[in-house]
Protein backbone atom coordinates (compact mmCIF):
# COMPACT_ATOMS: atom_id res chain seq x y z
CA UNK A 1 0.00 0.00 0.00
CA UNK A 2 1.40 3.36 -0.86
CA UNK A 3 0.54 6.27 1.77
CA UNK A 4 1.46 9.63 2.33
CA UNK A 5 2.64 10.43 5.92
CA UNK A 6 0.68 7.52 6.57
CA UNK A 7 -3.08 9.11 5.80
CA UNK A 8 -3.87 8.35 2.21
CA UNK A 9 -3.65 5.32 0.24
CA UNK A 10 -2.61 6.35 -2.90
CA UNK A 11 -3.11 2.88 -4.70
CA UNK A 12 -6.65 2.77 -4.33
CA UNK A 13 -9.02 3.59 -6.84
CA UNK A 14 -10.33 6.99 -6.85
CA UNK A 15 -14.13 8.42 -7.60
CA UNK A 16 -14.48 11.27 -8.87
CA UNK A 17 -17.80 12.89 -10.39
CA UNK A 18 -18.98 16.62 -11.56
CA UNK A 19 -22.44 17.63 -11.54
CA UNK A 20 -23.21 20.89 -13.74
CA UNK A 21 -26.47 23.14 -13.74
CA UNK A 22 -26.12 25.35 -16.56
CA UNK A 23 -30.00 25.84 -17.21
CA UNK A 24 -31.60 28.16 -15.08
CA UNK A 25 -33.80 25.97 -12.67
CA UNK A 26 -37.08 27.93 -11.41
CA UNK A 27 -37.61 27.98 -7.42
CA UNK A 28 -41.06 28.96 -6.42
CA UNK A 29 -41.47 31.43 -3.49
CA UNK A 30 -41.01 30.30 -0.05
CA UNK A 31 -40.15 26.41 -1.53
CA UNK A 32 -37.67 24.18 -0.98
CA UNK A 33 -36.61 21.83 -3.77
CA UNK A 34 -33.73 19.40 -4.95
CA UNK A 35 -31.24 20.45 -7.93
CA UNK A 36 -31.72 19.31 -10.55
CA UNK A 37 -28.60 18.06 -12.64
CA UNK A 38 -28.47 18.63 -16.51
CA UNK A 39 -24.39 17.69 -17.00
CA UNK A 40 -22.28 15.26 -15.65
CA UNK A 41 -18.57 14.64 -16.07
CA UNK A 42 -16.09 11.96 -14.50
CA UNK A 43 -12.40 11.17 -14.90
CA UNK A 44 -10.22 8.46 -13.96
CA UNK A 45 -10.47 5.35 -12.64
CA UNK A 46 -13.52 4.47 -11.00
CA UNK A 47 -15.29 7.05 -13.30
CA UNK A 48 -17.75 4.40 -14.74
CA UNK A 49 -18.87 3.46 -11.42
CA UNK A 50 -21.50 6.01 -10.55
CA UNK A 51 -24.90 5.00 -12.15
CA UNK A 52 -26.40 8.30 -12.94
CA UNK A 53 -28.19 9.94 -15.54
CA UNK A 54 -28.37 13.91 -16.07
CA UNK A 55 -31.36 15.70 -15.58
CA UNK A 56 -32.61 15.42 -18.54
CA UNK A 57 -34.82 12.80 -16.85
CA UNK A 58 -35.45 14.92 -13.72
CA UNK A 59 -32.18 13.51 -11.46
CA UNK A 60 -31.58 14.75 -8.65
CA UNK A 61 -29.52 11.99 -6.56
CA UNK A 62 -26.47 10.52 -6.76
CA UNK A 63 -25.32 7.07 -5.62
CA UNK A 64 -22.22 6.62 -3.66
CA UNK A 65 -20.50 3.70 -5.62
CA UNK A 66 -18.10 2.39 -3.36
CA UNK A 67 -17.89 2.66 0.86
CA UNK A 68 -14.83 5.83 1.95
CA UNK A 69 -14.35 8.92 3.07
CA UNK A 70 -15.17 11.72 0.52
CA UNK A 71 -15.03 15.29 -0.06
CA UNK A 72 -17.97 16.98 -1.05
CA UNK A 73 -18.25 20.81 -2.53
CA UNK A 74 -21.12 22.51 -3.92
CA UNK A 75 -21.52 26.22 -5.55
CA UNK A 76 -24.09 27.86 -7.13
CA UNK A 77 -25.86 31.43 -7.95
CA UNK A 78 -29.54 32.75 -7.53
CA UNK A 79 -30.73 35.34 -10.28
CA UNK A 80 -30.65 39.35 -8.96
CA UNK A 81 -33.47 40.24 -6.10
CA UNK A 82 -32.78 41.91 -2.96
CA UNK A 83 -35.51 40.52 -0.64
CA UNK A 84 -36.06 37.26 1.51
CA UNK A 85 -32.65 34.82 1.95
CA UNK A 86 -31.55 32.24 -0.09
CA UNK A 87 -30.59 28.82 1.85
CA UNK A 88 -28.20 25.67 0.26
CA UNK A 89 -27.43 22.47 1.72
CA UNK A 90 -26.62 18.48 1.34
CA UNK A 91 -28.91 15.69 2.26
CA UNK A 92 -27.81 12.48 2.97
CA UNK A 93 -30.31 9.27 2.32
CA UNK A 94 -33.33 11.76 2.62
CA UNK A 95 -36.85 10.00 1.47
CA UNK A 96 -38.06 13.54 1.08
CA UNK A 97 -37.00 17.20 1.29
CA UNK A 98 -36.17 18.20 4.63
CA UNK A 99 -36.16 15.10 7.00
CA UNK A 100 -33.12 14.62 7.32
CA UNK A 101 -30.07 16.83 8.87
CA UNK A 102 -28.83 19.54 6.61
CA UNK A 103 -25.23 18.84 5.84
CA UNK A 104 -23.01 22.22 5.30
CA UNK A 105 -25.51 24.49 4.97
CA UNK A 106 -25.20 28.03 4.26
CA UNK A 107 -27.44 31.15 4.55
CA UNK A 108 -27.26 34.42 2.46
CA UNK A 109 -29.29 37.41 3.10
CA UNK A 110 -30.24 39.00 -0.20
CA UNK A 111 -27.79 41.05 -2.21
CA UNK A 112 -29.01 43.31 -5.06
CA UNK A 113 -26.01 41.36 -7.57
CA UNK A 114 -26.35 37.58 -8.05
CA UNK A 115 -25.68 36.01 -4.66
CA UNK A 116 -22.91 32.89 -5.55
CA UNK A 117 -21.74 30.77 -2.97
CA UNK A 118 -20.27 27.43 -1.92
CA UNK A 119 -19.58 25.47 0.32
CA UNK A 120 -17.92 21.86 1.60
CA UNK A 121 -17.82 19.23 3.84
CA UNK A 122 -16.14 15.50 4.51
CA UNK A 123 -18.13 12.52 5.30
CA UNK A 124 -17.94 8.38 5.20
CA UNK A 125 -20.35 7.23 3.55
CA UNK A 126 -21.32 3.35 3.19
CA UNK A 127 -21.66 1.80 -0.39
CA UNK A 128 -25.67 2.60 -1.74
CA UNK A 129 -25.64 6.11 0.32
CA UNK A 130 -27.08 9.06 -1.84
CA UNK A 131 -26.67 12.80 -1.60
CA UNK A 132 -28.95 15.38 -2.70
CA UNK A 133 -27.90 19.19 -2.81
CA UNK A 134 -31.34 21.03 -1.86
CA UNK A 135 -32.12 24.83 -2.35
CA UNK A 136 -34.61 27.48 -0.69
CA UNK A 137 -35.51 30.78 -0.91
CA UNK A 138 -37.92 33.32 0.16
CA UNK A 139 -37.72 36.62 -1.81
CA UNK A 140 -42.00 37.36 -2.38
CA UNK A 141 -41.87 35.57 -6.20
CA UNK A 142 -40.17 33.09 -8.29
CA UNK A 143 -36.67 32.81 -8.39
CA UNK A 144 -34.14 31.30 -11.07
CA UNK A 145 -30.73 29.49 -9.70
CA UNK A 146 -27.63 29.20 -11.36
CA UNK A 147 -27.33 29.90 -15.31
CA UNK A 148 -27.63 33.23 -15.25
CA UNK A 149 -24.64 35.40 -13.25
CA UNK A 150 -22.78 37.96 -15.26
CA UNK A 151 -19.91 37.49 -12.97
CA UNK A 152 -17.56 34.14 -12.93
CA UNK A 153 -20.17 31.34 -12.04
CA UNK A 154 -22.56 30.45 -15.04
CA UNK A 155 -23.68 27.18 -13.22
CA UNK A 156 -23.86 25.05 -10.00
CA UNK A 157 -22.15 22.19 -9.44
CA UNK A 158 -21.71 19.03 -7.22
CA UNK A 159 -18.17 17.12 -6.66
CA UNK A 160 -17.33 14.47 -4.78
CA UNK A 161 -13.91 13.02 -4.32
CA UNK A 162 -13.34 9.95 -2.68
CA UNK A 163 -10.40 10.29 -0.34
CA UNK A 164 -9.50 7.07 0.92
CA UNK A 165 -11.13 3.57 2.34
Amino acid sequence: MSTIDGLVNTSQTRYWLRLCRTATQSVSNNSSVYVSWDTIETTGRGSNNWNFTPATSGATKVTIPVSGMYLIIYEGVWSVNSVGTREHWIEINSSSIGNVRRWAETTEGAAGGSPAYDSSLMYYFNANDNVQMAIYQNSGSTLNFSGQNTNSISLATLQLYRLSE
